[in-house]
């Protein structure tokens, strides 16, 4: 079993904290809504393969397709790289190519990790079960695709995508 976990972190690395544009108080305020707070301490099993993306999702988010055409978020700003809040308003400034090859590494080595530790995993066990791990806000976001009510207090399901038959 591999749990995975994307969004727990509310790091920025330094090296990249000019490309945002909000003020301090404002980015806290976006990652708060976007960070999935404390699903580290709430999804453990000494079991299990923990994968955790060490840096917040606004740095760049490794749950999104690598290709925005492929990404219906990046239609509102929130694909790979966010370019816009969760109110749709500017984010970030204009990515250049080397700043965008630094968040392609977060990136591409995080789902080497995850790769890594399910074909791990299949070798020694011939299954694997990834258990992706997250929390969800008890109202919508802005941006979010489905806006019903009441929301789940938690999700268990497949992606049709990514579950094979």
């Amino acid at each position: 079993m591999i749990l995975h976990i994307p969004h727990a972190s509310y790091h920025i690395p330094e090296l990249i904290k000019d490309q945002f544009l909000l003020s301090g108080a404002e980015l806290q305020q976006e990652q708060l809504k976007l960070t999935d707070a404390f699903t580290n301490d709430l999804f453990q099993c000494p079991e299990a393969k923990t994968i955790c993306f060490p840096y917040s999702r606004i740095v760049v988010d490794v749950e999104r397709f690598p290709d925005d055409l492929e990404e219906p978020m990046s239609k509102v700003g929130m694909g790979r790289f966010y370019t816009k809040t969760t109110d749709g308003n500017p984010l970030r400034r204009q990515l250049h190519p080397t700043e965008c090859a630094v968040l392609d590494e977060y990136y591409t080595s995080h789902h080497r990790k995850l790769t890594h530790a399910v074909e791990s995993e299949l070798n020694k066990t011939g299954q694997c079960l990834l258990i992706d791990c997250h929390s969800f806000p008890s109202t919508p976001l802005p941006c979010d695709q489905d806006h019903s009510q009441p929301r789940p207090d938690f999700c268990i399901g497949t992606e049709d995508f990514h579950t094979p038959d």
